[in-house]
């Protein structure tokens, strides 16, 4: 009987335009493409898969953040495809990757072999690490906003399974390494054939065969742990290794709470493997077999942690949390980055309790570690297990404000990432301790505020926070509705109030319907009731300036007329030389209102200044545009404004922008929404403007803060409401200090 396979892709046009181009990219690089491959019984829309990954910063990205589990989320697969995640980064490899590289970071892509064969399409080809070697491979990857099918698309990245990679972050102070390439056999070369084929490789020994997960039955369960608690090496092995292919392709048939042998006898073969390696000074040789032995039970209970039935097995158990503490005490540092993955998916079921150890290994890793992932990785655990439980919060605290001094540091690191998890593990325990956060506003006589002011301008790029949102309870309030008549006269229906409208000066740069409304006051004015003029003609004049800029339709601007000069409803036998308070109305006509002199002019005439570029804009937010998203895309590392003073090459586009924007575009406005680490710093501000005492160490910030409600307008919710925390302050510092005099008097 045949297997139903689902089908939900939506071959709209552009679908079908994306997978015809995909086709004629293939056939010139001499591969093939599966243009509707099937994963957990569907068919996948590989148009929509790429999308979502260039949204999330491109494969790289998506494999760096091991973020591939979250990308198959949308997919929806059955609980029974655990390895999706797998082979959805094969499939992505496969049919997706070489364009990718070739359309969004304009490289070209060399093909390698395995995707010439007959065996292209196998779900192992390429794979785990094997892409690496590939020559096109030799570069970073940087976002581009100019990608024909790019969409933006919003992703949280949590940590998920995924072998280790080798990342090239640089932070100050040599802080990160960047070798973190770990020598377990198993989790680097696991995985590089088809299941039916599968061997171990294992540099040291012959290649050893286990049985994949569908050959996997009760005979072999049975013989898997005593195999693992015989003295022999070889049984030993042989059982390691096939718990690891069951833990990978197939964990659901060894789950621990059904199987509590299984996880005693890893248990006990690590505890005895530690024992060789901390406590007795062993020959080298056997020194070395027990730390790759340690590394692959790791390797074992990362795989099984990413089901929540094992997790509260792990958590539950003392012993199993003892083997973590000792690996992470270990001085060989391969095993830390197991161990964080294992911490940080069992972390929600921790309860923490006085004296824990868990937490001054954490603490001692933030100090003395150097791989990247284990330093993120410890961050991130430290603020779950404080928002989880406020019992695991009271054991925290003592020892937060040492590590708050360290975590401090990584504010300036070259790493947006590792800035995002260092400011939401400020802002998780700012929160919930006014004495964190008076220690945080003291630390470095207040200058840390000065860096988390600067992140506000921070573009969102691939960090995603976990905890902070912008629709929390913290948050400011949604922003204004799109709708004109709801933004028009929402203020109208409270007591009558008269609507807040912002400066009109620069009503060119400014969202409807307030640019209308500065450019009606700006282009005509009162006059005598001789003059007429026709409301067809003052939108067409309305249209023919703004009409490629989504202009208000006539009914809405017709609203907005009568809001910058109140308009009465007359008739034609009103007294013409009668004194009116406002323009008339009599039908399409309005009389009481002329055009200024200047309705042909609109400021003066703005020049690109770009090599090679003589075009000239109307307004400076056209300027801007042209220039950022015409000029910048197109230019490999150099700045080519006219008389740029600036010669040292960008090696970073984002750098260059940030340049240009600062350098030339001084009057450039950032529109977009406020998210990543922008939003976490903002989070972060407001709550520590909540404290008494927190104004004195805003006080510097202050004028920088207004300027930046103009550069970038959606930060000015949560910057009037650290202003609005000040006053409040303010005033009860006033009224507690009257009081105190009339009680002394």
């Amino acid at each position: 009987m045949s297997k139903i396979v689902s089908d939900a892709i939506e071959r709209t046009e552009e679908y079908i335009c994306f997978i015809e181009e995909l086709k004629a990219f293939h056939n010139r690089k001499g591969t093939t493409l599966l243009s509707e491959p099937v994963l957990g019984g569907k068919k996948i829309d590989l148009y929509k898969l790429y999308q979502e990954v260039v949204a999330a910063g491109g494969f790289d990205q998506v494999t760096k953040k091991r973020s591939w589990k979250q990308i198959g989320a949308m997919f929806e697969f059955p609980a029974t495809c655990t390895n999706s995640a797998y082979i959805l980064k094969g499939l992505y490899i496969r049919n997706l990757l070489g364009w990718e590289e070739e359309q969004i970071w304009c490289k070209e892509w060399v093909p390698p072999e395995e995707l010439k064969g007959p065996e292209a399409h196998k779900a192992s080809t390429l794979a785990g690490k094997t892409y690496k070697k590939c020559k096109h491979r030799n570069h970073q990857h940087h976002h581009h906003h100019h990608c024909k099918y790019f969409s933006n698309v919003v992703h949280e990245t949590p940590i998920l399974p995924n072998h280790p990679t080798t990342t090239t972050t640089t932070l100050p102070f040599n802080l990160i390494t960047t070798n973190e390439v770990h020598q377990c056999e198993i989790s680097e070369l696991h995985h590089r054939t088809l299941p039916f084929e599968h061997v171990h490789s294992i540099e040291s020994d012959a290649s050893r065969d286990c049985v994949t997960g569908n050959e996997f039955d009760d005979k072999t369960k049975t013989r898997m742990i005593p195999s693992l608690q015989s003295m022999n090496p070889t049984d030993v092995e042989w059982a390691l290794n096939n718990i690891v292919t069951i833990s990978y392709e197939c964990p659901q048939k060894l789950l621990l709470n059904e199987n509590p042998a299984l996880l005693e006898a890893l248990l006990l073969k690590a505890d005895t493997c530690l024992q060789n390696t901390l406590f007795f000074n062993t020959k080298s040789t056997d020194n070395h077999e027990s730390h790759r032995m340690i590394l692959k039970i790791l390797h074992i209970i990362r795989n099984f942690s990413f089901i929540e039935s094992n997790t509260r097995v792990f958590a539950a158990s003392s012993n199993f949390k003892q083997m973590l503490i000792k690996c992470l005490v270990m001085t060989n540092s391969s095993h830390y980055s197991h161990c964080i993955d294992i911490l940080e998916n069992m972390t929600p079921f921790v309860e923490l309790g006085p004296f824990d150890s868990i937490i001054g290994c954490l603490n001692n890793l933030l100090m003395t570690a150097t791989e990247r992932s284990v330093i993120l990785g410890s961050v991130r655990v430290l603020t779950m297990l404080a928002s989880s439980s406020v019992s695991n919060l009271h054991y925290l605290l003592p020892t937060s404000t040492q590590v708050a001094n360290r975590i401090t540091q990584f504010l300036i690191a070259n790493d947006e990432e590792l800035i995002g998890v260092s400011l939401e593990y400020l802002y998780q325990y700012s929160r919930q301790s006014v004495s964190f956060g008076q220690h945080l506003l003291a630390l470095h006589d207040g200058a840390d505020i000065g860096i988390m002011v600067s992140l506000l301008m921070t573009p969102c790029k691939y960090f995603r926070p976990i905890l902070v949102h912008a629709s929390q309870q913290d948050s400011p309030p949604p922003q204004r509705s799109n709708s004109t008549e709801s933004i028009l006269f929402s203020h109208h229906q409270h007591h009558g109030s008269v609507p807040c409208v912002p400066n009109l000066t620069s009503y060119q740069q400014l969202d409807e319907p307030y640019r209308c409304l500065g450019w009606l006051k700006d282009k005509f004015e009162l006059s005598s009731a001789s003059s007429e003029l026709s409301l067809d003609d003052m939108y067409l004049l309305y249209e023919m300036r703004f009409g490629h800029e989504k202009a208000l339709r006539m009914k809405e601007f017709y609203t907005v007329l009568r809001i910058a000069f109140p308009i009465a409803t007359g008739s034609a036998d009103s007294p013409i030389h009668q004194v009116q308070q406002g323009a008339i109305l009599e039908g399409t006509t309005i009389r009481g209102l002329q055009v200024k002199m200047n309705i042909l002019q609109d400021g003066s005439e703005l020049m690109c200044q770009w090599t090679n570029c003589s075009q000239s804009f109307n307004d400076e937010q056209l300027l801007q545009t042209h220039v950022l998203h015409e000029h910048i895309p197109t230019t490999t590392s150099n700045c080519l404004w006219t008389n740029c003073e600036e010669d040292n090459s960008f090696q970073d586009p984002n750098e260059l922008t940030v340049h240009v924007r600062d350098s030339h575009l001084p009057g450039y406005i950032d529109n977009s929404d406020i998210q990543g680490v922008a939003l976490v710093a903002a989070q972060l501000l407001k709550v520590l403007s909540r404290n008494p005492n927190s104004h004195v160490c805003f006080m510097p910030y202050e004028q920088e803060l207004v300027m930046m409600t103009r550069k970038r307008p959606k930060l000015t919710l949560y910057i009037e409401t650290m202003f609005s925390n000040f006053r409040v302050a303010s005033s009860t510092s006033s009224s507690s200090s009257s009081s105190s005099t009339s009680l002394n008097t």
